[in-house]
């Protein structure tokens, strides 16, 4: 036997040296003819991370022609901080939501729960009060008219979902029924059955939780047959927002944004027809012959600018009506710019979802404005009728140019034009009148009520000798609003006295004032703080940054321009508040 030289190879410590099994070789034949073919890296989103995530996989798996016959349903989720302020916006936005009409028209909306038609928002927000952060939930069904009573659906929802995260689920909710699309607003605890964080995945609330509902609707109603599908298609062809048909003809379009009408589907070949005239109609496409058509550049962010006007206008048009007043008269005015004066016709969310507010002001310029005055917790309560005045920042510059929101609400007067006309003390109609620069005011809608009332104010201030008129022009005396004001804050302390069983000292200028901010009184001469001590109370000119000291010790004092400097008895020499 010859001595033929090799060169070992050497295994890893404690093999046993056999060769590979028949499964190993199979498997290793496979991993050979994959490897020509590109491998896709998977990023780490953290969109797995939390419960119902497996839920959300199988769910999204599922067939995609039944997908597209069930029934619809749009969820928006927001994930709310309750630490320092959150827990009394939360109080807040329960309070909107609960507004009157949500239900039926008259009505208050009811918060219940998975037992009972009637669960109080107290007990949940004390049992929230803890809570790292809630879910926020609106739920609103494509066909949710179809139903006389949302609660079953809603229940059954939030059913599902707790069997889906494993975890009991505590939750209120409330139905509206004041839009033409019904829907229910959802608030749930951040917090599972043990009281540990609820961590739920992104892909469930993004499209897990859709998907139930999606599947509820279904069942109670039906599938989608052709005919509705197509019914629902053909009247979207002539509106004035973002379509399904729209989106459709924008993935088509390439980078020049030029499509044709073209689909193999003679239904919808039509229906592209349709929409690309009324989207010429519009000034939004161009038909540039030979059958095509070029989309006008930022097609979509428009047609939802023009959704939301829409959706604008339908809200201002409840608010008349319920006002009785003919909204085929109004002016309307939506997101105008500059300094906007007048009384307040309604408050409520312009953006459910991020709990943004607007007011509904008949402005003195006889226009109806819409403004949207931001958060909700950013703005103190302003009662209907209250008169306002509302400044707005000018227009951000670049194409890029976020919304409009309004900076800052100042609350006027309260109480109607007649009540001011005639009060004790000094008013808003005074202050207009003493004005250097004087008020523009249109003879129509609030602004005659105005006029009439500066009128009648005129009379009255000069039947009382703090007015003068000569040549038919009304002057005010010089020291005639420090007259006033002194009347209105006897008048204002009068019945606090009364109440509280304590003398009413006034503050002097430059003298300070210490005390426990208890509340804000709303008087026709003015608002006004109320600082109590053991023994007697002062009451202060009101400002907006007061609202959060409301309960509070704090010192104070008048300075000789009328404004307020104060400290909280631990920080002295703060900034002067004007």
């Amino acid at each position: 036997m010859a001595d033929d030289d090799f060169e070992p190879r050497l295994g890893r410590i404690g093999s046993k040296g056999k060769g590979r099994g028949f499964k190993s070789r199979v498997a290793a034949a496979v991993r050979l003819a994959r490897s020509g073919a590109p491998k896709r890296a998977v990023r780490f989103d953290g969109s797995r991370i939390g419960r119902g995530a497996g839920t959300a996989r199988f769910l999204g798996s599922r067939d995609r022609l039944a997908r597209f016959r069930a029934r619809r349903v749009i969820i928006k989720t927001s994930l709310v901080r309750l630490a320092g302020p959150g827990l009394a916006a939360a109080r807040a936005h329960l309070r909107y939501i609960q507004r009157d009409g949500v239900s039926s028209p008259g009505e208050t909306g009811t918060p219940y729960g998975p037992d009972s038609d009637h669960a109080p928002a107290e007990p949940f927000l004390a049992r929230a009060s803890a809570d790292r952060h809630q879910f926020r939930f609106i739920v609103s069904a494509e066909d949710g008219a179809a139903y006389p009573d949302l609660k079953p659906f809603v229940r059954t929802l939030m059913a599902e979902a707790s069997t889906d995260l494993g975890t009991r689920l505590d939750w209120i909710a409330v139905d509206h029924r004041d839009t033409g699309q019904p829907h229910s607003h959802i608030l749930l605890r951040g917090v599972d059955q043990n009281g540990a964080n609820l961590v739920i995945a992104r892909d469930y609330i993004a499209h897990g939780l859709r998907a139930r509902a999606s599947d509820i609707v279904t069942r109670d109603l039906g599938p989608r047959a052709t005919l509705e599908i197509e019914q629902r298609l053909r009247r979207d062809m002539g509106a004035e927002r973002l379509t399904p048909t729209d989106r459709s003809l924008l993935a088509r379009a390439g980078a020049d944004r030029i499509v044709t009408a073209n689909d193999r589907d003679p239904f919808r070949r039509s229906l592209n027809a349709g929409r690309l005239k009324t989207l010429i109609a519009l000034g939004l496409a161009e038909d540039i012959g030979g059958g095509r058509y070029r989309l006008a550049e930022g097609l979509d962010a428009t047609l939802r600018t023009m959704g939301e006007r829409g959706d604008i206008v339908r809200t201002m048009q409840r608010a008349l009506t319920a006002k009785g007043r003919d909204v085929r008269t109004a002016d309307i005015a939506i997101g105008e710019r500059g300094t906007i004066i007048g009384r307040v016709l309604a408050r409520g969310l312009a953006d459910e979802h991020r709990d943004r507010h607007y007011l509904l002001i008949d402005g003195v310029d006889g226009r109806l404005h819409h403004v949207d005055i931001g958060r909700g917790d950013a703005n103190a309560p302003t009662p209907e009728n209250a008169i306002v005045q509302v400044r707005a920042p000018p227009a951000p510059a670049g194409d890029g140019a976020r919304r409009q929101t309004a900076d800052r609400v100042t609350l006027l007067a309260t109480g109607d034009l007649a009540q001011l006309a005639g009060a004790e003390g000094a008013t808003w109609l005074d202050r207009t009148l003493a004005a250097k620069a004087p008020l523009i005011v249109r003879d129509t809608g609030f602004g005659h009520e105005l006029r009439n009332a500066l009128e009648l104010r005129r009379r009255w201030l000069v039947a009382r000798q703090l007015a003068i008129e000569t040549g038919g022009t009304v002057h005010l005396r010089a020291d005639a609003i420090r007259q006033l004001e002194r009347q209105s804050l006897r008048a204002a302390a009068a019945p606090i006295a009364a109440a509280l069983g304590k003398p009413h000292t006034p503050a002097g200028r430059d003298m300070p004032v210490e005390g426990r901010l208890t509340r804000r009184i709303d008087h026709p001469g003015g608002s006004y703080a109320l600082v109590e001590r053991a023994h007697d109370f002062t009451l202060l000119p009101w400002k907006p940054s007061l609202e959060r000291k409301l309960g509070q010790h704090i010192s104070a004092r008048v300075r000789s321009d009328g404004g307020l400097a104060w400290s909280d008895g631990r920080k002295r020499g703060r900034p002067a508040l004007g």
